[in-house]
């Protein structure tokens, strides 16, 4: 979660769950590039360091900010590379006029279809006897058999059928 909205979420669903949500979010990113990195798939999916800049004219919404980013650095993470610059101060490294102040946020980004699409492609080399992507197949309905030591206890309904699986993955 960016640390602009970590003050939202703690007013909305409390202080422990801000905190929950933004370690799994930062859990999750480093998954990410774990598996990325695993599978060889950093440099096609484009891993890359970035540093956003999001400035703000409005010095209410600044303040919120402000206080949003502090609150994330006391509850979550102190080491992260977030940096609060005034409004002269952006004026003059950024050239940004009417600016109440600025965030500095270093962070990564990368093309999560170039990830995926490559993961697929490689589940589909290794395990293509257990393994199929079925496209235009809408699921309408995922029902679990009564039976629950059933070795396939879920049954998804679509327009080509029932099918049985021990386990499925919806997107």
């Amino acid at each position: 979660m960016p640390p602009q909205f970590y003050g939202r979420f703690a007013d909305a669903f409390g202080a422990e769950a801000a905190r929950d949500i933004a370690q799994f979010c930062n859990f999750t990113l480093e998954e990410i590039k774990r598996v990325a990195k695993a599978e060889n798939l950093d440099q096609v999916s484009e891993i890359r360091d970035v540093t956003t800049v999001t400035t703000f004219e409005d010095e209410e919404r600044f303040a919120e900010v402000c206080r949003s980013v502090r609150l994330y650095e006391e509850a979550v993470d102190p080491k992260e590379k977030f940096t609060i610059i005034d409004g002269k101060t952006a004026e003059k490294k950024y050239h940004l006029k009417k600016s109440a102040g600025t965030l500095e946020v270093k962070s990564q980004v990368f093309w999560p279809y170039k990830l995926v699409t490559g993961l697929l492609k490689l589940l589909l080399e290794r395990y293509p006897e257990r393994f199929s992507v079925e496209t235009k197949t809408p699921v309408t309905s995922i029902t679990v058999t009564e039976d629950s030591d059933a070795a396939y206890p879920y049954v998804l309904t679509t327009p080509r059928g029932l099918l049985e699986r021990q386990r499925f993955c919806t997107a």
